[in-house]
């Protein structure tokens, strides 16, 4: 699909990207979306260590009172051959959001 090929670009490139999905648009100042649906996330595909911007966004939306209530999700994608221990950097990735105080569940993905 074009998004599969768009994330693959981006990955090589080592570039990041904020993707809205399930609305026809960015939620208004009076919108409560954790509220209201019993499942919100926010999803959160991390590709590359981007320094650890890509995980602070999503943090601070769930913060405000737009977002509160949503669950953070992080997809952990593994591009490299080197990385064999799934359950090792899972863990890993829990402590350093331990360390920064991000709740989120998180899942290693194989891409």
């Amino acid at each position: 699909t074009d998004l599969t090929t768009s994330l693959r670009y981006l990955v090589e490139a080592r570039k990041t990207i904020l993707v809205l999905k399930g609305g026809q648009s960015f939620p208004g100042d009076l919108e409560r979306v954790g509220k209201h649906e019993q499942n919100a996330t926010i999803d959160i595909w991390w590709l590359c260590h981007d320094g650890g911007l890509l995980l602070l966004l999503p943090f601070l939306l769930s913060r405000n009172a737009t977002w509160r209530g949503t669950k953070l999700r992080l997809f952990a994608g593994i591009t490299s051959p080197i990385v064999n221990d799934l359950d090792r950097f899972k863990e890993a990735i829990e402590q350093h959001l331990k360390k920064a105080r991000i709740e989120a569940e998180v899942q290693v993905v194989d891409l």
